[in-house]
């Protein structure tokens, strides 16, 4: 028989494979670097180019890391607790440098002297406590290639202060920088003849920057230091340790003046805690004389008065219409700090004005993405005493609903916020599909004529809740109505909400959804998705769908009946979400 030889297959370029192992797991790419010496020379740098240190790293891992120290790119630092790695570990790691022995009893610190292995980090993370990398400050400051840094400086266990970078010396250190976010105790403030504030120097290439709200309190000159952030798109501005309600209105519009007026490409503002600055501003004509009367003295200046938002109950659509663009027309007459703005993300609802949120929708033409997160805690609690401070009101359901009215090219909304049966009320209400005219209950005589959502067309991602008078079909229809017009709804939650989740109430009007929702977290937070018709209902008709909320406990006979339902060739496609008991 004949030998036949078999040809070794062609060698990939170097580009392919760097291209497909830059996305493989480590494990993965552990089997890759067995397959050929190509593939081991172009994989190796891709296995320790990510790098993270924490309390349970094992020590052989960062011996592994010290030995190939020139591959890491990213590394990430949690010093929350005490490392395993000592400092004289990081100093080898990050610069290849040996600390020298002491001579005699001399603990002072010798100048850092880089060596020929040191990594070229691109990214840098640092969380933690500072007092366990006594020379954290020589060590970033090395970093010259840095693309993305982010420092936490934050003392967890209580006591003291530590020393912050300055924000010039790391700017200027760190031209590549496009990514920084610095979180610490205080922040070191510039003197008047500091460069940063040379009002001809070239701006910095810095993209997003993620700050604490001390920043705030900062004498003046610190603010002016964004007149060099030109070109950022993306702010993240974090509470810190000084309570909001303590400061002024003047140090809370100084953020929003500096940013409009140094970073006109602001596109994303995210705000994470308790921090007090608003999106828009009003003229001082909207103050009565007697509030500037009696604030003339003081360093704050006078809260504008505004009328009641639409929190009335009529029963004359003229009325309502009128009011409503009475309304409309102040928003429209706002100052606005950022008219690029396509996402707001906001974590503490309370601190976010409902003046903000109406004038977003009437004036924010690219807005896209609004998130407001928070808990059921601070967006149902009953006041919000720095906005009433400064005139202005909390949001309400009621202002998320002529929100959704109003905004036209929103594709992703959250709300903690429940809308009120009365405030989505179209003018038609009463009319059935079928033509069948109903009368108004006792109870909903006050309803306000409520217009189809304005995003109907755009909106991808929906996370809110509705509050039901009743368990009347019709009621509940109404509102399965108006999320069944949202065609191109990829993800939909429905809490906190009492809606009833069954066909005999309306989820047959989500029929047109079914080429599009992908999930869903939560059907309803107060009624547990366990009816046998709607259940198989939706598993017929939504075949995209993967994730499905029930509100059933974890390990409850309901799971198991639904387990039973669903048919053995769909139970791997969709899972279901369950509550998890408490231990």
């Amino acid at each position: 028989m004949e030998s036949t030889s078999t040809r070794a297959p062609r060698p990939l370029p170097s580009e392919l494979l760097g291209s497909i192992f830059q996305y493989l797991l480590p494990s993965d790419l552990l089997c890759c670097l067995v397959v050929s010496r190509e593939w081991h020379t172009e994989g190796v740098p891709f296995l320790y180019s990510h790098a993270t240190f924490r309390a349970d790293t094992p020590p052989s891992v960062i011996e592994i890391y010290k030995s190939n120290k020139h591959y890491i790119r990213y590394l990430a630092l949690d010093v929350s607790e005490s490392l395993t790695v000592s400092e004289e570990d990081i100093l080898d790691i990050l610069l290849d440098y040996q600390i020298p022995k002491p001579v005699g009893d001399s603990n002072t610190h010798t100048a850092i002297e880089l060596g020929l292995r040191r990594p070229a980090l691109r990214s840098f993370s640092f969380s933690g406590r500072p007092d366990y990398i006594a020379r954290l400050d020589d060590i970033v400051l090395n970093f010259t290639s840095l693309t993305c840094l982010s420092l936490n400086y934050r003392v967890y266990y209580g006591g003291g202060t530590t020393n912050p970078l300055s924000l010039g010396r790391i700017l200027e250190t760190m031209p590549q920088l496009i990514d920084l976010s610095i979180l610490v105790n205080s922040y070191e403030s510039l003197t008047p003849d500091s460069p940063l504030l040379e009002p001809n120097a070239p701006l910095y290439r810095l993209r997003t920057f993620g700050f604490g709200v001390e920043l705030i309190t900062c004498p003046e000159p610190m603010l002016r230091f964004f007149r060099r952030l030109g070109n950022l798109v993306s702010v993240k501005v974090h509470s810190g340790y000084i309570r909001p309600e303590y400061m002024s209105n003047r140090r809370s519009e100084a953020i929003s003046q500096a940013l409009s007026k140094f970073c006109p490409k602001l596109q994303k503002i995210e705000r994470v805690g308790e921090v007090p600055f608003h999106l828009y501003s009003f003229p001082s004509s909207l103050t009565t004389t007697e509030t500037t009367e009696a604030t003339e003295t003081t360093e704050t200046p006078p809260a504008p008065i505004f009328m009641p938002l639409v929190r009335y109950h009529t029963n004359d659509r003229e009325e309502h219409l009128f009011i409503e663009e009475q309304l409309r027309g102040q928003f429209e007459e706002a100052f606005e700090y950022f008219p690029n703005l396509t996402t707001v993300i906001i974590t503490v609802s309370d601190t976010f004005s409902a003046e903000d949120l109406r004038c977003l929708a009437v004036r924010a033409k690219h807005l896209t993405h609004v998130d407001l997160a928070g808990s059921y805690r601070s967006a149902w609690r009953s006041t919000a005493p720095m906005l009433l401070r400064n005139g202005r009101h909390r949001v309400t359901g009621l202002d998320v609903q002529v929100f959704l009215e109003t905004c036209p090219r929103l594709k992703v909304f959250r709300t903690f916020h429940s809308i009120h049966f009365k405030e989505i009320l179209p003018p038609d209400a009463a009319i059935l599909s079928n033509g069948t005219v109903l009368g108004l209950e006792n109870g909903l005589e006050g309803s306000r004529f409520a217009k189809p959502w304005a995003c109907e067309g755009t909106l991808e991602v929906l996370k809110v809740g509705f509050e039901m008078v009743s368990a009347t079909p019709w009621h509940h229809r109404i509102v399965f109505a108006q999320l069944g017009r949202c065609r191109r709804l990829k993800s939909l939650a429905l809490s906190p909400s009492s809606l009833i989740p069954t066909l005999k109430h309306g989820m047959d009007l989500l029929e047109g959804l079914q080429e599009t929702l992908e999930e869903v977290p939560l059907w309803s937070s107060a009624i547990v998705f366990d009816d046998k018709e709607t259940v198989l209902w939706v598993l017929d008709k939504f075949k995209k769908l993967t994730k499905m909320g029930t509100n059933a406990y974890e390990g409850s006979s309901i799971q198991e009946q639904m387990m039973e339902w669903v048919p053995p060739e769909q139970r791997d496609r969709l899972e279901f979400i369950l509550r998890p008991r408490v231990r």
